[in-house]
């Protein structure tokens, strides 16, 4: 995938009390269902821990998205861009030399309870404050053939296909728009995120699941621009078996 091709690789889940939901605009006929647009604002320092690992993971505002930063007791640092969808945030992380992975958070007042892959990984490990309880996978099946069409950040539109399939407790994802990209991720409750990188940098896909049509955003960020926390744009597209 180039950088406004498509996405695949990542995920983050936060799902706060009393915040606001505001329907996303789209492209396409208007008695399709859209992706929902949490206004909760995610920003803050969490201490977090891992089945074996503690840390703290901030999050900050980056234009249409999330910056996230872990700082693990090991003095590991990790990096991510987040996008956020019905009370969801979706991210991709990478530290560079060591990969890259998705990682999705529910939020329950102030605490966070999260799900996380390493790309192309089969299993998921758990991520969460202390207060927390362990995070549940959405049990939609989102295996099979779509069509897409997408629009770009800079206004440039795509299409291809798009193909799904069960890969243990995660999804792997294959992007065909004249170039072929994978990507990995799972469901929690009826969003489907989807992380994705390549030698430039990395991507996180963010799609609400109904029936047979994924409605989705989605972002591109180098690497450069992923530890600079540099201002996130967003893309369009939608996916139909």
């Amino acid at each position: 995938m180039r950088k406004y091709l498509i996405p695949a690789l990542i995920a983050v889940l936060l799902s706060g009390a009393g915040c606001k939901e505001l329907e996303g605009l789209f492209e396409g006929k208007k008695e399709e269902r859209s992706v929902k647009i949490s206004s909760c604002d995610f920003s803050g320092s969490y201490d977090v821990e891992g089945s074996s690992y503690t840390g703290t993971l901030t999050i900050t505002k980056a234009g249409k998205g999330y910056h996230l930063e872990w700082l693990l007791e090991d003095g590991s640092y990790y990096y991510g861009a987040g996008l956020v969808a019905d009370d969801v945030l979706g991210a991709v992380y990478s530290s560079g030399s060591m990969g890259a992975g998705v990682v999705a958070y529910k939020m329950t007042g102030d605490e966070l309870s999260g799900l996380w892959c390493t790309a192309g990984g089969e299993t998921l490990y758990y991520e969460k404050t202390q207060g927390a309880s362990k995070l549940s996978l959405g049990t939609q099946d989102v295996a099979g053939e779509y069509k897409i069409k997408g629009s770009n950040p800079d206004g440039g539109s795509y299409s291809g296909n798009l193909n799904i399939v069960k890969t243990g407790e995660t999804w792997t994802a294959q992007w065909m728009t004249g170039a072929e990209v994978y990507g990995t991720g799972f469901v929690i409750d009826d969003i489907l995120i989807l992380g994705y990188g390549d030698n430039y940098g990395v991507g996180v896909a963010l799609y609400e699941v109904s029936d047979t049509k994924l409605n989705g955003i989605w972002t591109y960020t180098d690497y450069d621009g992923l530890a600079e926390s540099s201002p996130l744009k967003t893309g369009t597209e939608k996916a139909s078996r």
